[in-house]
């Protein structure tokens, strides 16, 4: 999603699929790049860190808050989703744990750090 909102995709035609609009092509003809997908995805991997470590350095919540209504909690007794909850807190930590950031703190690893060419975060406490 990065790399589709750094090029200004709509979220709704990426919603589609990006299977089914030729959305690297379109960046490769807009830019006169000749990137492959994987290397696409790879700016949008460079764009979440550099977000993150933003977000880590000027103090804010690395986790946003969501309305426990939204996530059902409590469950609904009734309807399409009666007694469904989102397991919010392991999907958190499954994406923490992709992106290569610490799954209990959202903090990027040593390794996400060094691919980005930032400094080595200092120690806390």
């Amino acid at each position: 999603m990065a790399a589709a909102n750094g090029a200004g995709l709509c979220l709704f035609g990426a919603l589609v699929g990006l299977n089914r609009i030729p959305f690297f092509q379109w960046l490769n003809a807009a830019t006169g790049w000749a990137k492959t997908p994987e290397e696409y995805l790879a700016i949008g991997w460079t764009i979440q860190n550099l977000r993150q470590a933003f977000n880590l350095r000027q103090g804010a919540p690395l986790r946003h808050a969501i309305h426990p209504r939204a996530i059902g909690e409590p469950p609904q007794s009734e309807g399409a989703n009666r007694g469904r909850r989102v397991p919010l807190d392991g999907l958190v930590r499954a994406y923490y744990t992709a992106m290569r950031w610490d799954p209990d703190s959202g903090r990027p690893d040593s390794a996400a750090v060094t691919a980005l060419g930032l400094p080595a975060p200092e120690d806390e406490g």
